[in-house]
């Protein structure tokens, strides 16, 4: 089991690193699992890894559509939560207001097709739109990795992206301790409510246990 390490930068800005994986990465050109640092993950993450990817698809994504996240009812589900359909630029690309969305926050990514494709650009160019012309009704990098991906990805397992674990500040009822701490192989808390600041949250006792501190959090601590 394997838990990954909060660490004190500012989130927003570490959330585009997910944009430029080809040049953090510049000599690797194999498949790449990608994980936000607000999981835990409790399966064998090479299991993840080999999740098959079709031939025209660049990257593998959990939907929100699936029979694991339909159980959250509260959480928007389709494009238009995050796009602006009242813009033209989004209308021209064509996606129905209604498709699925996925999260950007937990993916695997064939990396030689990432750079074939100029993913990286492709994510900054809609990134910058964004700025000019406020495309974007919700986020900052989910809605351009949502644009540029959309048919271009498979699905992952949602076992390996179990979501809105800190969506509300309650513990989610329809997540059953069985499923949390048998099943799901991969923990998400995505939302404000971390399991390091609420204690309360589903799952918050196995971040807990798995969890590494903050070295400067432990410097702090001494002085």
């Amino acid at each position: 089991m394997y838990a990954c390490i909060h660490v004190l930068f500012e989130r927003l800005q570490l959330n585009f690193a997910r944009f430029y994986l080809d040049r953090l990465l510049s000599n690797f050109n194999g498949r790449l699992v990608y994980i936000d640092d607000d999981c835990i993950v409790q399966g064998d993450i090479s299991e993840m890894a080999a999740t098959e990817i079709a031939e025209r698809h660049v990257a593998a994504f959990s939907t929100g559509c699936n029979d694991v996240m339909q159980c959250v009812h509260s959480q928007p589900h389709d494009y238009s939560a995050y796009l602006d359909y009242g813009k033209e630029v989004i209308k021209q690309l064509g996606i129905p207001r209604e498709t699925c969305h996925f999260n950007a926050g937990v993916f695997v990514v064939d990396m030689e097709r990432y750079r074939r494709w100029n993913i990286s650009g492709q994510l900054e160019h809609w990134s910058l739109m964004n700025v000019k012309d406020k495309l974007f009704l919700e986020g900052a990098s989910q809605p351009p990795v949502m644009i540029v991906f959309y048919n271009r990805y498979s699905e992952l397992d949602p076992r390996w992206n179990v979501l809105h674990l800190g969506t509300t500040s309650w513990r989610v009822p329809t997540y059953t301790e069985d499923f949390i701490h048998n099943e799901a192989q991969l923990l998400h808390w995505d939302g404000p409510y971390k399991p390091w600041l609420f204690s309360n949250q589903i799952g918050a006792e196995i971040w807990r246990k798995y969890s590494i501190p903050e070295p400067v959090a432990m410097i702090n601590s001494e002085t």
